[in-house]
Parts: C-alpha cells; sequence; structure tokens
C-alpha cells in the first residue's frame, strides 16, 4: 500500500484539480487531496453555495494543463487515479466525462458493461467527479453566467442546460473511479438523500483503472442511456422559459 501511495505522489499528471469542499468536511477534502496530491481544496467559507464553490473551483485553479477535474470532498477515488484519468482523457480527450454516476440512473452503465465498452452518453451530469476540457470548461462558465438567472444553485442542473442548449452530451466511464461516501447526508437539500445516490459499478479504493483499455469500442457508444427528462418543463423550472436556449 506505500508502495501504490508513493507510486500515485510522484506520477506526473495532465490535468489540474479542483476539491469542492463544505466548512463542516475539510476532513474528508483533506483525505482526497492524499490521493491527488496536486488538487487545490476550495472550502465554501461564505457559505454561497454549491455553484459559487464549484465555479471558483474551476476558475481559481492554475490552469496550465488542456484538462481539469472537479470532485466533491465526499468522495472516493479508485487506486492510481492521477494515471486512470490521464488514460481516460488520452482516450476522450474532446468530450466532457462524468466519472460517477447514479446508481438509481444505471441503464447507461449496464448498457455499456454489456456491450463491452466504457462510455455512454446522455445529456446531463450528477456532479460528484468531471472532466472539463479546460476549453469547453470556460465556454460553460461564460454561457452559464450570461444565460443562466443567478438564483439557480446546482452546478449539475447548469452544466445540463448548457449540453442540452449546445447540443452535446455527457460522456460517462464504465466502470466508475469515483464514489459518493455520503449518499444520505446531503449539506445541499436534505431531499436529495437517498442510499441510490451511489455509483452501480464502481471499480474500488484499491484497484487502478489503468488496466482498462478506456478507447476500447469507443467508435460506437451506447447514446442517452438515461431515464428521459421533460425538457420543456426543466427549462421552463430554472430558466422562466422553453428551449431552444441558445
Amino acid at each position: 500500500m506505500a508502495e501504490q501511495f508513493q507510486h500515485v505522489q510522484t506520477l506526473e499528471h495532465s490535468f489540474t484539480c479542483g476539491i469542492v469542499c463544505s466548512p463542516e468536511r475539510v476532513p474528508l477534502a483533506l483525505r482526497l487531496k492524499g490521493k491527488i496530491p496536486h488538487a487545490v481544496i476550495h472550502i465554501d467559507t461564505g457559505r454561497k453555495g454549491s455553484w459559487h464553490t464549484h465555479r471558483e473551483a474551476m476558475l481559481n485553479c492554475t490552469l496550465n494543463e488542456t484538462h481539469h477535474v472537479v470532485l466533491e470532498e465526499d468522495t472516493d477515488v479508485c487506486a492510481n487515479f492521477i494515471a486512470t484519468v490521464n488514460a481516460i482523457i488520452k482516450a476522450q480527450p474532446n468530450k466532457i466525462i462524468s466519472l460517477f454516476n447514479f446508481r438509481s440512473m444505471r441503464k447507461g452503465n449496464d448498457i455499456a458493461n454489456k456491450q463491452g465498452r466504457h462510455f455512454f452518453t446522455r445529456d446531463g451530469s450528477t456532479g460528484q467527479g468531471i472532466i472539463f476540457p479546460v476549453k469547453l470548461m470556460k465556454e460553460w462558465i461564460s454561457w452559464s453566467d450570461s444565460r443562466i438567472p443567478a438564483n439557480v444553485p446546482y452546478e449539475d442542473t447548469r452544466l445540463y442546460a448548457y449540453l442540452k442548449s449546445t447540443r452535446q452530451v455527457l460522456w460517462i466511464c464504465v466502470p466508475n473511479i469515483v464514489e459518493h461516501l455520503l449518499p444520505s447526508a446531503s449539506l445541499v437539500d436534505s431531499k436529495l438523500n437517498n442510499k441510490n445516490r451511489v455509483s452501480p459499478d464502481f471499480i474500488g479504493t484499491d484497484v487502478s483503472g489503468t488496466e482498462i483499455d478506456w478507447s476500447e469500442n469507443i467508435e460506437r457508444v451506447p447514446t442517452r442511456a438515461e431515464l428521459k427528462t421533460n425538457h420543456n418543463e426543466f427549462f421552463q423550472k430554472w430558466m422562466g422559459k422553453a428551449p431552444p436556449f441558445s
């Protein structure tokens, strides 16, 4: 185990990383940073909310690399996480990729696993761990700032709106390499507490994703393998208008 941790510490990374953290959960963030030493922790000390802290984690990290990873503090990651993310970026460098999915939305994971594929796509994100190409991340933030009302509190809501409005999709890796540790202890809204807000196929903290060929069958990724969303209803609720919202 010590040798494995030493390997992670000294591994060259191809991405910057921000950890979003509530003040009550600093120990969790520090634990996660121990596995990703170059990550920067962003604490919501002013209690400004989820979107504000996610936005800060994206804007304030040193963007010397082509990609940026945002993790929430109540997550855990696979062994050799840095090398695994490097491999995922190499396989698909041009898309926004979620490293986690809810068990309650596992349809895409099951399809990809059955077909021997390592990604599927859908319209929106759950937010626990995401890889952003820096160019797309900056475009999303600018788009969100100019088009989404300031009182929309959730980053996943904003990302869904951006992807849908710009006719893009989110890619989700299979198996998941991030796990949600506190699915029934949301600090954002108690209505979100649900034991199914964990991964359907997390690879495990002691398993490395570097053994996976993430490019395998990548040319035929299952598309929009998700629960159906009423897009008109979504945009009316959050934007006050129906799509298109470009």
